[in-house]
């Protein structure tokens, strides 16, 4: 049963009994009349495990809609849970799913015994090939951790706007509840396809508790990203803008552009990072840093 809001109020609504699949022309037809111009929406799927919201079908919704948002929960425990060589069932149901190369020509068995991490394998594998097949430019790599043992399961929010992901990354920071990054603080999330023997529950002796959005989190993200940013700009005298540094950096980060500016704040306060405005003065305070200034080396670099 889908809610389908149609107008100002929380509770109007309609609501059809059928599988969503059979339903999303429809409902796509009717935002597009209500709103032809616009062209905004916001897809809620909350599937109940991991293979009931094909990738194509969003890769359809987010072409037939440029603005439109989509919000999709995967249970990728119990998917990690199932997984297995018998019968061939993993690969019919990464075929249903809409990703069958996520084990890369790998039987279960084979990444069992040669990862030591296979899990985190998978799952690493498994997201990159979800948001690409998805066709979304942006999206959150953020999951939630029950806290009724009904293990992870992601909630994906995949967006054609870089302002859309920011919004819903800055939710996570305020809400601090049960959202969980996966990886460390930095911009490069996708590192973790091979194996870290500090990441290693065997190794450290320690259980995986994944990187929160609490303070200690935002204190990590921006030493983390303070580091990382002179690299990505130092190559090129000419830098980049603000906007275009953390649009192609936001997806594999668990940082919203505030954490970026605080960052960034304090490279400018050693001189290791100028910010440069449209009309040619230097940033100096972060909180003023806009998507259309100008991040370029210093003159003198000390640090890096």
């Amino acid at each position: 049963m889908m809610p389908v809001n149609t107008g100002p109020s929380p509770i109007s609504g309609h609501y059809a009994q059928q599988a969503f699949q059979l339903e999303v022309d429809s409902i796509v037809g009717f935002i597009r009349k209500k709103s032809p111009r616009a062209a905004r929406a916001i897809f809620l799927l909350d599937q109940y495990g991991y293979s009931s919201v094909p990738t194509m079908l969003v890769n359809k919704l987010i072409k037939q809609r440029p603005g439109s948002e989509v919000l999709l929960t995967f249970a990728v425990d119990a998917f990690l849970n199932y997984v297995s060589d018998k019968d061939d069932v993993t690969h019919k149901l990464l075929n249903k799913i809409g990703t069958p190369d996520v084990l890369r020509g790998r039987s279960i068995d084979e990444i069992k015994k040669n990862e030591k991490g296979w899990r985190l394998f998978i799952q690493a594998c498994l997201y990159k090939d979800i948001v690409e097949s998805c066709g979304a430019p942006y999206y959150t790599p953020f999951f939630i951790r029950s806290s009724k043992g009904h293990g992870d399961y992601w909630l994906l929010h995949l967006s054609q706007r870089t302002r859309a992901r920011d919004v819903m990354a800055r939710i996570h920071w305020e809400k601090n509840n049960y959202f969980i990054h996966y990886d460390g603080p930095g911009i490069d999330m996708f590192h973790m396809l091979g194996y870290l023997q500090d990441r290693d529950e065997g190794f450290t002796g320690q259980g995986s508790i994944g990187f929160y959005f609490d303070e200690p989190a935002q204190n990590s993200s921006i030493k983390a990203i303070f580091k990382q940013l002179p690299r990505l700009i130092y190559p090129d005298s000419v830098g980049m803008t603000f906007g275009e540094l953390f649009s192609s950096t936001c997806n594999t980060t668990p940082a919203s552009a505030n954490v970026y500016r605080d960052a960034l704040g304090k490279l400018i306060e050693y001189r290791e990072l100028e910010v440069i405005s449209q009309r040619g003065s230097k940033r100096r305070i972060a909180s003023r840093i806009h998507d259309s200034d100008q991040v370029v080396p210093p003159r003198q670099r000390h640090l890096f």
